[in-house]
């Protein structure tokens, strides 16, 4: 009995025809064997029932061989749309179609991107039209982020929110309730003063005021009382109440913002290496603007992406997350990046970023607009080559400065891995795989901890030395960071911006000293750093002589001849009345009730208090008296 013909497009490994012949045959050239003779066997009976090499059929090895080879098939096909296959074979199973990985030994024929540096300005500080000889304090450098337009702004919406509220709050006026507007050189006080505040911390805001012998030498009351600063931060704000968008989380911040943003870029063009990475702001308030991070050292608080220059870690562009608006965005740390990259466009910037931001698609894209970058990767993700990502197995067989890399034929990206004490994965635009350095380590051999030379590729040694631009400016930040509690989330990232203004300030001052050091005028002690630019700043915003006296609560009386009243009849506390019931200041400070009096003190250090006057209270004798010593030291 002859068998039916067969045929189809597809080969296989065995077919059963009419006449109940088993037709074997395997096709193993793409696998790299050489082809097996076809076999072919008859029998009688169907091929579920031939289990006896004796009768024709195939013994158990040859029916594990045939299952296998057609999973194999069945597993290619349903992965040539997620990995096209690769021609080259090495390094790879005999069995698969992974693409090829490599070594140190193995040459790496493709070209890394080579792009000329070519900036549209002069690298490195840029002040514009400004004299050399105008800018050699640091409260100039300082004036170039906060000017006198800002300044007016700041202080036309901080007016016009106070007289709006003065009337409901008239503590925050004068003694007769009325409000003092702001100008811009007492807006620069207050700046100081929140400055002063970073570099001298106290636990408490009110402490800075007090008169007990271990803070008695304290200067914030040189720059304004401490009503006034209170008033000032209650009515303090960055935008006019009639002309508040809604509409936008960050009505309250963005005209500060935009302009924050334009002038970082404005003064300083920088060199060729820039890091990407998102900065925390610590706050407690309640937001829905917080974020948690939880591998940063600040877990909570408001999230910034942050551009830096790798060298000096100057603040060249920020943005505050302010949460999406169009659902959930899966390509969100791309369009970060390619947002703070849009003003380098084309000059040839090299980009520095985590396994957050980190994709193939990004790093061709940038390519694309003139940037080379370098990047972590989570080898889990899509897209990522196949041979690379049995990491985990590779890791337990590597020895310290092993390394196998990989060439992505789309964007000619280069993907590596490197043994450290665990695996490191980069992808790269601009590397060579085989270009290595030598690095010390410590490793583990026979029982015992030995220095060893080991192989590190460049790829991998660049990343370390050109991604801490952002964590160097966060260094700066925090170590004198402003430390004032604020129930407005607006308001501690105002003092952020203080900070961002501060640093960049000391970077472009660091800098012009460099670049002028014949102006006598510009020399500084030897080792003047970041403390001594603050402490020079904060004296300089609050009008502050370095011979100043240390101002002191009242005036001191000169004992040599003391100075007696006219007649014992004559006293300057004596109790007035006002127009408008306020709270009474003692009642408030004892049991923190308010308790409205239209009696006040005008005489001096008591500033128009209201008191208490009447028959079950008289909280203006108990103020005048030793009692009330213990509540005019504030130990709160």
């Amino acid at each position: 009995m002859e068998a039916a013909p067969f045929s189809t497009e597809r080969p296989l490994r065995w077919v059963v025809s009419a006449d109940r012949t088993v037709e074997i045959k395997e096709e193993v050239t793409e696998l790299g064997c050489e082809p097996a003779s076809e076999q072919i066997l008859q029998e009688e009976t169907p091929p579920s029932s031939i289990t006896e090499r004796d009768a024709g059929g195939m013994d158990p090895a040859e029916e594990d061989l045939l299952d296998e080879e057609l999973m194999i098939e069945e597993t290619e096909e349903s992965s040539d749309e997620e990995a096209p296959p690769s021609t080259s074979t090495r390094g790879c199973s005999s069995r698969s179609r992974f693409p090829a990985c490599f070594s140190y030994d193995d040459a790496d024929p493709a070209v890394p991107g080579q792009v000329p540096f070519r900036p549209r300005r002069p690298v490195g500080i840029d002040l514009g039209c400004l004299a050399r000889g105008s800018v050699t304090k640091e409260m100039d450098f300082f004036q170039l982020f906060f000017t006198s337009a800002v300044l007016s702004k700041i202080c036309e919406y901080t007016n016009a929110y106070a007289w709006r509220h003065v009337v409901d709050k008239p503590s925050y006026g004068d003694a007769h309730g009325s409000w003092v507007d702001v100008t811009a050189e007492e807006m620069l006080k207050l700046i100081g003063l929140i400055i002063y505040m970073g570099v001298t911390p106290l636990p408490r805001v009110s402490r800075y005021w007090s008169t007990a012998p271990l803070r008695h030498g304290l200067w914030a009351r040189a720059y304004m009382c401490r009503e006034r600063f209170k008033a000032l931060l209650a009515v303090f704000h960055l935008v006019h109440p009639d002309e508040e968008d809604h509409s936008d989380g960050l009505q309250k911040l963005r005209y500060l913002l935009d302009h924050m943003r334009t002038t970082c870029q404005a003064l300083y063009q920088p060199k060729r290496n820039l890091s990407i990475e998102e900065r925390m702001v610590k706050s407690k308030g309640r937001s829905g603007m917080r974020q948690y991070i939880k591998d940063k050292p600040t877990r909570w608080g408001f999230k910034l992406w942050v551009m830096a220059c790798s060298n000096t870690g100057y603040t060249y562009d920020f943005d505050v997350y302010a949460g999406s608006k169009e659902g959930r965005i899966y390509d969100l740390a791309k369009k970060v990046v390619l947002q703070l990259s849009q003003p380098l466009v084309n000059q040839g910037y090299y980009l520095w970023f985590d396994n957050y931001y980190t994709s193939p698609s990004l790093l061709s894209e940038l390519r694309e607009r003139g940037f080379l970058a370098c990047g972590t990767y989570n080898p889990n993700r899509r897209w990522f080559p196949r041979c690379l990502k049995d990491y985990k197995t590779w890791e337990k067989k590597a020895k310290c400065g092993d390394m196998r890399w990989h060439r992505m034929e789309e964007g000619n990206i280069l993907a590596m891995q490197w043994k450290d004490s665990r695996t490191v994965t980069v992808l790269s635009t601009l590397h060579r795989a085989t270009d290595a350095v030598t690095i010390q380590r410590h490793v583990k051999e026979n029982g015992k901890w030995t220095v060893k030379d080991v192989q590190q590729p460049l790829a991998i040694h660049d990343y370390n030395q050109n991604m801490g631009g952002v964590d160097k400016s966060d260094q700066l930040i925090e170590k004198y960071d402003m430390r004032i509690k604020s129930l407005k989330w607006w308001q501690t990232l105002f003092f952020h911006f203080i900070d961002i203004a501060v640093v960049n300030s000391y970077i472009l001052f660091q800098e012009w000293r460099a670049q002028n050091p014949q102006n006598e005028n510009l020399s500084r002690i030897s080792r003047y750093a970041q403390l001594e630019f603050r402490e020079e700043l904060a004296c300089q915003l609050g009008g502050i002589e370095k011979d100043a006296d240390v101002p002191l609560y009242a005036p001191c009386m000169n004992l040599d001849s003391p100075k007696t009243p006219s007649s014992s009849f004559h006293a300057d506390h004596i109790p007035e009345l006002a127009e408008l019931r306020r709270n009474c200041y003692l009642c408030y400070k004892r049991t923190k009730r308010e308790m409205k009096s239209t009696f006040y003190c005008s005489g001096p250090g008591c500033d128009g208090k209201p008191f208490c006057l009447n028959k079950s209270r008289n909280c203006f004798k108990v103020w005048h008296t030793t009692d009330g010593d213990k509540y005019r030291d504030d130990p709160q």
